[in-house]
């Protein structure tokens, strides 16, 4: 992902951000769609709070990316906190999802397979 921005003005780019400006991003957000390859920039990118600044818009999270972007405990605390609504997922930190993961019995929680 990249962090550095044009310099010059360029006449098909509306507007530029960089990952530096994610939490802002999410406060305006109702959908986060995961489409993000695995590599070392996007490793945990949704890790930790990242998912908080959801908090208050009732986000749903979509993973159909790679399941690298977001370790499984800082999904199910995002949910948990009600910082996102739903989680609707394709994809999953560990591949199979394991059969005791707490995603299979909550709610809010959509596992396509």
């Amino acid at each position: 992902m990249t962090r550095t921005v044009p310099k010059e003005k360029l006449p098909y780019l509306d507007e530029h951000r960089t990952v530096d400006n994610l939490p802002d991003i999410l406060k305006n957000c109702d959908y986060i769609i995961n489409v993000l390859p695995s590599t070392q920039d996007t490793i945990g990118l949704l890790n930790d709070n990242v998912l908080e600044h959801c908090k208050g818009k009732n986000a749903v999270f979509m993973n159909v990316g790679r399941g690298s972007v977001i370790r499984e405990t800082d999904l199910i605390n995002a949910l948990e906190q009600k910082w996102i609504s739903a989680a609707i997922l394709d994809v999953f930190e560990k591949e199979p999802l394991p059969k005791e993961s707490k995603l299979w019995s909550l709610p809010q929680v959509i596992v396509l397979c």
